[in-house]
């Protein structure tokens, strides 16, 4: 796995395709996977990031941050287990699937 120097990072701060900075606890440093959450100590190997790369160029959802308008009154969500959903902003219910298109 790869440690690269996180000094002058701040938690949520992207470190690597599909990674972020995590923290630290008692002094050792962690990640974040972006697609799933799930807390790491290392980062995977440059193999395993050159194919996340790979899947984001396919994904059109892989560059969305949480809060990004992805279609009339919906923004994207976030990852839940790996999986993209959105957020209504009406209602503010999560959903899996956009609408494919709004009644006028």
């Amino acid at each position: 796995g790869q440690r690269p120097d996180v000094s002058g990072l701040n938690p949520g701060d992207v470190v690597a395709p599909g990674y972020m900075y995590g923290g630290k606890v008692d002094g050792v440093v962690y990640y974040v996977c972006q697609a799933t959450g799930e807390s790491v100590w290392e980062l995977p190997s440059a193999e395993h990031l050159a194919a996340v790369m790979a899947t984001r160029s396919r994904d059109p959802t892989a560059e969305l941050k949480p809060g990004d308008a992805v279609a009339p009154g919906f923004v994207f969500g976030g990852y839940w287990k790996g999986i993209p959903f959105y957020v209504c902003q009406e209602s503010g219910k999560s959903v899996w699937e956009l609408p494919r298109s709004s009644p006028s």
